[in-house]
């Protein structure tokens, strides 16, 4: 069907990839697991980003990500569950955006409840007429 085959994938990012599906994760999220992993810190968005740019454009594997998906791989052989894994995917930076969600959800609550109050209230606070706008009281 095509005219050219594909030329086959680095042994390297074949394994990237590999790793990539049987979390199922993005390649930049294997990324800061493996960053994590390696290095027991979170990565600085600017050093992720170069690494990543390196990886995307000149298909270069950093040593850290490579040696990650080999042992993702690894586990997965073994059938073994993978504690580090599973912490690093409950990390502080994915509790933070479960937190930042409830916060952004109860102030919406808080906002729709506070137009709530203002438009049933509104007729006796208006300085304008005491005459309400709202559909219930034309």
């Amino acid at each position: 069907m095509f005219l050219f085959p594909d030329k086959p994938l680095p042994p390297d990012r074949q394994v990237l990839l590999d790793a990539v599906g049987m979390l199922d994760i993005s390649e930049f999220r294997l990324f800061e697991l493996a960053y994590y992993a390696w290095y027991g810190e979170h990565a600085r968005p600017e050093k992720l980003d170069e690494d990543f740019a390196r990886y995307m454009f000149r298909e270069e594997v950093p040593f850290w990500v490579r040696h990650y998906a080999r042992d993702v791989l690894k586990k997965a052989q073994q059938q073994t569950p993978d504690e580090t894994t599973t912490e690093t995917m409950l990390s502080p930076t994915a509790r933070s955006g479960l937190r930042r969600g409830l916060r952004l959800f109860s102030g919406l609550v808080l906002l729709l409840l506070f137009l709530i109050v203002l438009a049933s209230h509104s007729p006796e606070w208006m300085l304008f007429g005491a005459q309400c706008y709202f559909p219930p009281c034309y």
